[in-house]
């Protein structure tokens, strides 16, 4: 008997250690697979290609998401290693239906950012050309944004007399492959140019939506522009320096010159983002600079100061790190004892950090009051004496202006800029201006002071700078230039 027992606790002791082997087993191949994962993210995060290409590879058993993964490093591999043949369909092919579709990444009345408002004003400026105007938002916009997830399905709007189409699919931005997303973005695009008897497309940052017209454009026949407002991984390098040297950032920047050399024609937003994108030269490119609806209301207004008032300044727009409104904050919360206040208006990724910096100061000049409705911000300006926009120095700040100044110029506010490449380029034949040196707050306050204390001169040249903007900063002749190429091509 005694034996059976031993023996039985030896079995029992032998099976207890084949299932702990198991067990073991597994938990480690479990816990393989998630630090490789976790690994292949934060690899992929620092915008690398190929480490985590080969770490998602080498998992077995792999979920959906790592596969869709695997497709898009995939993808983003081969971009970085083949060569494109040059552009096959020349602007020369326009039609004379004079209808345009505009392929954008986001529209009015879901979004009320710079990017969405010059894609109106575009449009309208095209209108009031003569062409007929479509927009088409980018594949599952709204609906693949959080704050618009809950709003029900609907193709069609319409803002200020333009159509918004919204398309929906099966693939989704940013989690499918870049280029199986494109491939179904420019199907459906296609079927819209068909459908309209679309005469061109122009298909406006980032590379996705010039992707996706790039499909269109060798389905249907119908020549694509391609409108770099911005190069976002620009953007994101600037916020990280870091991922300037990552694979990530190599993929970005060559599709970006894939879909500029395989257009019809190029636009770019600045004379600065030409000289380093533009390189077709067999192709034609245009600088259509940020302006404003000569049409819309402005503001000439022979402002004065009576020294005993408050001087206020606003500033309105998104809140981003390269505004440089913590910066700001402070110099402006310095000059409290000079009965000066400060009102920012907008919302965005830098809001935290902009409610933060208010909080650390504690100042009784600076508020801050959130986004307003766009309707609102020519009331704004009514109540200010001038507008800052002290833009940090960095590589997207020193390309890409704002709409910002010449809009508060337009209203009847002289303002105060920091001194960058595409700001002078945006603001030159205006004198209603004072430059401050980017991240220098001494200089951001001199000039500060100097608009306060010189206030009537400055304000002096508001009128003839709004003449100045009606003749040389309007959209409709801006855009013309494009209505111009398409005649004279076709």
């Amino acid at each position: 008997m005694k034996k059976k027992l031993v023996l039985l606790w030896e079995i029992l002791i032998i099976h207890l250690a084949v299932h702990y082997l198991v067990i073991s087993k597994l938990l480690a191949r479990k816990w393989r697979k998630r630090l490789l994962a976790k690994i292949a993210t934060e690899a992929k995060l620092r915008g690398q290609i190929k480490t985590p290409l080969l770490l998602l590879s080498s998992m077995n058993n792999k979920r959906l998401t790592d596969i869709k993964k695997i497709n898009n490093l995939n993808f983003c591999q081969a971009i970085l290693s083949h060569n494109f043949s040059k552009p096959k369909i020349s602007i020369d092919a326009v039609n004379n239906s004079h209808s345009i579709l505009l392929v954008v990444h986001n529209s009015a009345p879901y979004d009320n950012a710079g990017y969405a408002l010059r894609t109106l004003h575009e449009a309208k400026a095209y209108q009031a050309l003569g062409y007929q105007v479509t927009i088409v938002t980018r594949l599952g916009y709204p609906w693949d944004l959080a704050k618009h997830r809950e709003l029900p399905f609907q193709t069609s709007r319409w803002v200020d007399g333009i159509e918004i189409l919204a398309i929906g699919g099966t693939r989704q931005y940013k989690i499918d492959s870049d280029l199986k997303y494109a491939v179904q973005y420019g199907q459906k695009v296609a079927e819209i140019i068909s459908e309209r008897n679309i005469g061109l497309i122009q298909a406006s940052s980032n590379y996705i939506n010039g992707f996706a017209a790039y499909f269109a454009s060798r389905k249907t026949g119908v020549p694509y522009i391609y409108e770099a407002r911005g190069m976002w991984h620009v953007t994101a390098a600037s916020a990280n320096p870091t991922f300037r040297q990552s694979e990530r950032f190599n993929y970005e920047d060559r599709m970006e010159q894939l879909v500029l050399n395989h257009a019809s024609a190029n636009i770019f937003i600045s004379d600065i983002l030409k000289k380093r994108y533009y390189q077709n030269k067999e192709i034609p490119a245009l600088i259509i600079k940020n302006c404003i609806n000569d049409l819309s209301e402005n503001a000439i207004i022979h402002k004065n100061y009576q020294k005993e008032n408050p001087f206020k300044l606003v500033y309105v727009g998104s809140l981003v790190y390269y505004e440089g409104l913590v910066s700001l904050i402070d110099v402006v919360a310095g000059l409290e004892n000079k009965n000066i206040q400060l009102d920012i208006y907008g919302s965005g990724p830098h809001q935290a950090a902009v409610e933060r910096k208010l909080a650390q100061v504690k100042a009784l000049n600076v508020f801050f009051h959130g986004r307003v409705p766009s309707e609102q911000v020519a009331g704004i300006y009514r109540n200010a004496h001038g507008v800052v926009v002290p833009r940090v120095d960095c590589e997207v700040t020193q390309m890409v202006p704002p709409l910002k100044p010449i809009e508060a110029i337009w209203h009847g506010l002289p303002v105060i800029v920091s001194e960058l490449p595409a700001i002078v380029e945006l603001m030159q034949g205006l004198n209603a201006l004072l430059y401050a040196k980017p991240d220098d707050a001494s200089s951001l306050k001199k000039q500060i002071l100097s608009l306060r204390d010189d206030y009537q001169r400055y304000v002096s040249y508001v009128p003839s700078d709004i003449e100045y903007i009606r003749n040389h900063r309007s959209w409709n002749k801006e855009m013309a230039q494009i209505t111009e190429l398409i005649t004279t091509k076709s």
